[in-house]
């Protein structure tokens, strides 16, 4: 698969507010960042599959700005297993191993990912 299909497979599916990932048919490994090969067995034997989209914080950092809102920057270890880079929203006060869910959210034109607690309802 060349990374310009991945890519368009990335846009396609924020489109449709669903979260990609990518897992190797080789090694079995997975990842989220769009490339053309494994980065643990160096095949390029990919398929894209889909998340549902339900994570855990796994580490945070919150940024101070002037004159705008402090923004929470983390990294979210996905149920399948990946960890993504992300802001969480909706929360002001966000803990380490708080379970969160995806919201897709535009900027710029295009959706992106961007994460919220998971409340004990949800699924």
């Amino acid at each position: 698969m060349k990374l310009q299909n991945i890519e368009e497979e990335y846009r396609k599916r924020f489109s449709s507010e669903t979260l990609p990932y990518i897992k190797c048919r080789n090694c079995l490994h997975i990842f989220y960042y769009p490339r053309n090969v494994c980065p643990r067995c160096l095949s390029e034997n990919l398929e894209v599959s889909q998340s549902l989209g339900i994570g855990t914080v796994y580490s945070i950092t919150k940024i101070f700005r002037k004159d705008m809102e402090p923004v929470n920057y983390a990294i979210i270890e996905m149920d399948e297993g990946f960890r993504l880079y992300s802001i969480i929203v909706g929360c002001n006060d966000p803990s380490i191993g708080m379970k969160v869910k995806l919201k897709m959210q535009e900027a710029n034109g295009s959706k992106f990912p961007f994460f919220e607690p998971l409340t004990q309802n949800q699924p």
